[in-house]
Parts: C-alpha cells; structure tokens; sequence
C-alpha cells in the first residue's frame, strides 16, 4: 500500500495552541513516528528523511508537526506568541498531541536538538507517552550553568527575514557557510516551506528573528533539567552525535545514554545538522532502531500468548 499526506491544523487540546503537521499514513503501518524539529526549522525539514523511511522494509505512520512559533504554526499563533519560550510548554505542546490523536502504538518520538530535548523532556513529565525515541543531538547539559543557545540569541534577532523572491532567499543561504554542508533537497524544504508571501508580497520567514532567539533564550536552564532527569526514561531511547559537532560534544553522547536505563549512544561522522546534512544516513538509523523496537515488542507479544 503507499502513502497518503494530508496536512493538519490542530487545536492543541492541553495548552490551546494550534500546531500544524504533516500525516504520512499508511493501511500497512506496524508503528508510528512523531518527528519535532530543531529551532529555527520547520516540519518539512524532515520531508527527504521521510521520503527514505517511506520506502523501508517496517512500514510506519509519519507526523511530523510545526513547534508553536516555527513554520505554519507560527503564522496561525501569532497573536498568541510572547516574547519568551519556554521548552515546558513546548514539550507539552507535544504532550497535547499526544492525548489528544491517540496514535497507533508503538510510538516513537524522533527529535533533533531543540525538538530531541523537548521529546525527552515530555517522556519525563509523562512516562510510557512514546515506547521508544531517537534523539539527534539533543540540547542537554550534563553541568551546572549552561549557557547554551546563548550567544546565539543577539545575532538571531538581527538576522535577515525577507526578500523579494524565493530565488533570492535561496542565493543568500547558499551564499552562507551554516547552509553549504545541507543536502540540497533539505535546503529547497527550507526555502519553500520555511517562508511564505507576506502582505507586501514579499518573501518572509515563517518564524520570525525574535521567536527563533526567544527560543534559544530557553535553553539553558530546561537544557540542564532535562538532563538531570534523564534516569526516568525507562523505554529504549537511542542518543544520536556527530563526531564533530561544535554544539554537543560526542563524549557528552555515551553520558547521556548512561543516564538512560535503555540508553545507548551512536556517535557518526558529521556535525551537529544531522538530519539536514544526512537525511538518507539519518533515516537508516531511525529504520534500524524502529526495526529492532518492534521485533522485541512482537517477540514480548508472543512469548505473553
């Protein structure tokens, strides 16, 4: 059977928000995979990592959905938005969904940095919400005093938002070097979903400067919380890392697993935009983890008959 999409916009049933997402769905799904982005990305990122999974062996329901102040959600939420963002209500956000569609289980929550943390964070809140997670260079700080995300804060405010077509957003991000390591087909999501038609008919960021640094801005502290409770992920979770990304150290990647009861650490050549550098590497390792999940829970299914 193949896939169909549709696209969603959900009143969120715990914290009143609307969340925009994308359903991949499928008659032959054995699981489902909830996909949260990293800060300043949208759900279409995760588009050519899906595209791979599509045609994998374990047939899975894909959702992949926008953060409150990223993408579509941004432009629906807009006069609900403040000027802070904590990653709580970010990752109750995902909580919502949760409760309120009900997925087919197992599910199993995929997220990179910002959206890896903010996965984790509501399976502590709310243990046994996924059966499993693939964490990509999840925002966690092992220390005291973290300042993650930061020094990031001032130059994202500041950074440009609107052009005069999309052709010109696309030679500005190629003519930067944070954009030139992207595959191509991840680049074109972010050009063509990342943006839309403002009034004036320019081409505008769907998330704004000031959300995307509001959301840096609150890292930190929920950055060392998260990782401080890591010892309540009791499922299988697999901690994912480049081996030279400058922004989570890949020995901080097996710490991290060790926290976790059924953790277990993956670190890989490449640097902290995984899945926008690698989405074909990216979804063979979500299809490996998926494949090895589901054979246990059938082999625990059998061995309960």
């Amino acid at each position: 059977m193949g896939y169909q999409l549709t696209t969603k916009l959900l009143a969120n049933s715990l914290t009143g928000v609307k969340i925009a997402a994308n359903f991949w769905t499928t008659k032959d799904a054995v699981a489902t995979l909830l996909f949260a982005h990293a800060t300043g990305f949208h759900k279409e990122t995760w588009d050519p990592t899906i595209y791979y999974l599509k045609d994998s062996s374990v047939k899975c329901n894909f959702i992949a959905f926008d953060a409150r102040n990223h993408g579509n959600s941004a432009l629906e939420n807009k006069s609900l938005l403040s000027d802070e963002c904590s990653w709580r209500t970010l990752s109750e956000d995902i909580l919502g969904l949760v409760e309120q569609l009900r997925f087919q289980r197992p599910l199993i929550g995929i997220g990179h940095s910002m959206g890896g943390c903010t996965t984790l964070l509501a399976e502590e809140s709310r243990p046994n919400t996924f059966d499993g997670i693939v964490a990509f260079e999840p925002i966690l700080h092992p220390t005291k005093g973290s300042t993650m995300g930061v020094e990031l804060v001032e130059p994202t405010k500041r950074r440009r938002s609107v052009w005069e077509n999309r052709q010109a957003v696309r030679e500005y991000l190629n003519s930067k070097r944070f954009f030139r390591t992207w595959d191509k087909r991840v680049l074109e999501e972010y050009v063509n979903n990342g943006t839309y038609q403002n009034p004036g008919g320019k081409i505008e960021l769907k998330c704004p400067p000031s959300q995307e640094a509001a959301t840096f801005a609150g890292a930190p502290a929920i950055s060392e919380y998260c990782f401080e409770n890591l010892n309540k992920v009791k499922i299988p979770v697999s901690f994912v890392g480049g081996d030279r990304s400058a922004t989570i150290l890949p020995d901080n990647i097996s710490i991290f697993a060790k926290e976790c009861p059924q953790g277990v650490a993956h670190v890989i050549p490449g640097h902290h935009l995984i899945p926008q550098e690698q989405p074909e590497n990216t979804a063979r390792i979500i299809h490996e983890f998926v494949a090895s999940l589901v054979h246990q829970e059938s082999q625990q299914a059998s061995q309960a008959i």
